[in-house]
């Protein structure tokens, strides 16, 4: 069994007084008669040039020799004289990460509680059992809504280029492949739609043309597209803007890619994050009681909506929130009972394109003249 996260977090956090004070040899031999290190253990070791060097090589082997060791050495460090207060230094320390590491946990719970307007069935993805082996992810949204951000969210690093702007910075489709606990997840990002760099008085044509090129993506993908990822920011109000990009959408692919679209709303925190801050399922109701064009759009989604923070500068927040961003995807997925955009809608969609097409040429020629 692994030495768990904390044990190996506080012999980290503590390095820097081991590798002045720990004198490493007696160390070892203690560890080997434990049956914690070996013989091969040592040599690599003793084979670090500086003492500096060797207590970092001793902890990084360590770390890796299960439950056993951190308690076996903490032991040996407080028996042994001259090494009490580095036992010491790592107790107070792994104190500290017990305490920040609660505080953490009451974080996410409120941000969960508070992003979130629907309950997952199952803790990680790999629970979900009806659910396929390989999913299809699609983004699209308005330029600037954190459409990209979202994607690197989903994917757990930085891979797709993502920047506050009401420009556009995915310039092509882009789409980046991870394996999650046995689960291959292709996320595809798209070129932001209303991009004001490149808007002129034929917006809807330029809308149009951008879904024709994420539609012919689409067609490549033959085992079909099992979510499309509505991204919208929910600190700026559902606008003309926004009711002319789904209506882009709309036309291209048909009202069919409803029963696999999943609302995002970003910059969650801004929004709903504080403590006096409403909740988004407060939020959805309240659009709800209003109604509206938002309204109309969480209806067809049936109301499938989530609130994501792509901002987190905590690493425990941030992984966290992937975990249940995947868990409330897959819940979806599972609920549709693994139908993806495809066969008869992906046939439907390219003679949809195909008749677009047409027409654009014909525009294009009567410009021409």
């Amino acid at each position: 069994m692994a030495m768990t996260n904390l044990q190996r977090d506080t012999l980290t956090k503590t390095l820097e007084v081991l590798t002045k004070d720990l004198d490493v040899s007696p160390a070892i031999i203690h560890l080997i008669s434990k049956g914690i290190l070996n013989e091969n253990d040592r040599d690599n070791i003793i084979a670090k040039v500086t003492e500096r060097d060797k207590v970092v090589e001793f902890v990084t082997t360590i770390k890796k020799r299960g439950t056993k060791a951190y308690p076996i050495f903490i032991e040996y460090l407080k028996n042994c004289r001259g090494s009490e207060h580095l036992a010491e230094e790592l107790d107070k320390k792994l104190r500290e990460l017990e305490t920040e590491g609660t505080k953490q946990i009451k974080r996410w719970e409120r941000f969960e509680t508070k992003f979130h307007s629907f309950k997952c069935t199952h803790e990680t993805i790999s629970s979900y059992q009806d659910i396929p082996e390989k999913i299809n992810i699609l983004l699209i949204g308005k330029t600037g809504s954190g459409k990209s951000a979202t994607g690197n969210t989903i994917i757990g690093s930085s891979c797709f280029k993502a920047a506050c702007s009401s420009q556009s910075v995915t310039g092509t489709i882009a789409s980046e492949v991870i394996e999650e606990k046995g689960i291959n997840i292709t996320v595809i990002d798209t070129p932001g739609l209303f991009d004001t760099a490149k808007c002129n008085e034929n917006v809807t044509i330029q809308n149009e043309d951008l879904m024709l090129e994420i539609a012919k993506t689409m067609i490549s993908f033959n085992t079909g597209i099992h979510l499309f990822l509505l991204v919208c920011s929910s600190t700026v109000r559902f606008t003309k803007e926004e009711q002319e990009t789904i209506g882009a959408i709309e036309k291209i692919l048909g009202k069919e890619f409803y029963s696999n679209c999943v609302v995002i709303l970003t910059n969650a925190r801004a929004q709903f994050g504080g403590y006096e801050m409403e909740s988004l399922q407060d939020y959805v109701n309240r659009e709800i009681e209003t109604g509206g064009k938002f309204a109309e759009l969480l209806a067809q989604v049936k109301e499938n909506i989530i609130a994501v923070e792509n901002c987190f500068d905590d690493d425990f927040l941030r992984e966290k929130q992937r975990e249940k961003f995947l868990c409330c995807l897959a819940q979806v997925i599972e609920a549709n009972k693994g139908c993806v955009y495809s066969n008869e809608l992906f046939e439907a969609a390219h003679k949809r394109v195909e008749q677009q097409e047409i027409e654009r040429k014909k525009r294009l020629r009567k410009e021409m003249k």
